[in-house]
């Protein structure tokens, strides 16, 4: 790999995770042990909407009582992309037919409930460890992303939206978790999001700010209490997130509730052999630096979900 490669970048984000079974609960370590016994097999993985995830641990992780896993999502022979040369025609990726094109997240999971994703491009998001953790591990559990507590006040201080921006791809959601919320345009969802191709949805939903009390209206049938349930979803459903509303003293508020997720920008060193893939050793070392920055500078603690 060419040293003038540029690196990775990637956001560490952090998550709590919660066990969904209380006669077994979900145990970080019993996770880990259970993956690193599972044979690598055909039909080990799972499908997932369009794509099927997998996981694979990391033996070599040292961190007392963490475990470590590289989550994987898969497009399969008939799936490939095409590559060109200039002047030449284009032709798929040279791939074998039992082989898949993959995208990876590496994730760490501590036993206080907390754990961290590294994620950049079309990186798996933690709803498929908990997929491929309840299909193959017979270990339930869930992870709520966690926010500087600070930006959770702002939005529950809102009385009222004026305006609401989204953006969302469907390579990143299931498709019936979208369909099923988007009520009279469930039709004209299920078309989109069923297609092969890659398609972005956004929408810019505000109130008229001209004409007599345009100041103090405020969107009908969607409240701050509706965006916290959604906020609790992010990482599956949006690319970006951002509302404004009226606070309780009469103020204009607006909150970037995708960024203010508990994370950690880094620059990571792409794999020996280049390509999008990040040195996997590397990521769960940036990953166990990146809590303990958060522990230092009070973040962590300090850190709440959207919804409780």
């Amino acid at each position: 790999m060419s040293a003038n490669t540029p690196p990775l970048q990637r956001r560490l984000t952090f998550y709590s995770w919660e066990s969904l079974d209380d006669d077994q609960p979900f145990d970080p370590i019993v996770a880990g042990t259970t993956l690193e016994a599972l044979p690598d097999i055909p039909g080990r993985s799972v499908p997932a909407g369009d794509f099927e995830v997998d996981a694979f641990a990391w033996p070599a992780f040292s961190v007392p009582a963490a475990s470590a896993a590289q989550v994987m999502r898969y497009r399969d022979f008939n799936s490939r992309p095409y590559v060109r040369a200039p002047g030449a025609a284009p032709h798929p990726v040279n791939m074998q037919p039992s082989e898949f094109i993959l995208d990876v997240s590496h994730c760490v999971l501590w036993p206080d409930h907390f754990a961290a994703f590294d994620q950049g491009g079309h990186s798996p998001t933690p709803a498929a460890y908990a997929t491929f953790a309840r299909e193959r591990l017979n270990q339930l559990v869930i992870f709520r992303p966690l926010f500087d507590k600070s930006a959770i006040d702002r939005l529950k201080d809102l009385r009222g939206l004026k305006r609401v921006q989204f953006r969302m791809r469907n390579s990143q959601v299931t498709q019936g978790q979208v369909n099923a919320q988007q009520g009279p345009l469930r039709g004209l969802f299920s078309e989109l999001f069923g297609w092969q191709g890659e398609v972005v949805v956004s929408a810019d939903i505000s109130v008229s700010s001209r004409g007599q009390g345009a100041r103090d209206r405020v969107l009908d049938g969607v409240t701050p209490e509706d965006v916290q349930r959604a906020v609790d979803r992010a990482d599956r459903m949006f690319d970006s997130f951002v509302v404004s509303g009226i606070r309780r003293d009469g103020r204009v508020e607006k909150v970037d509730l995708f960024h203010s997720r508990l994370a950690v920008d880094a620059s990571l060193p792409r794999a020996t052999a280049g390509g999008y893939f990040p040195g996997s050793q590397t990521a769960f070392d940036a990953l166990v630096r990146a809590r303990t920055e958060l522990e230092s500078n009070g973040r962590l603690e300090a850190a709440v979900v959207a919804w409780n």
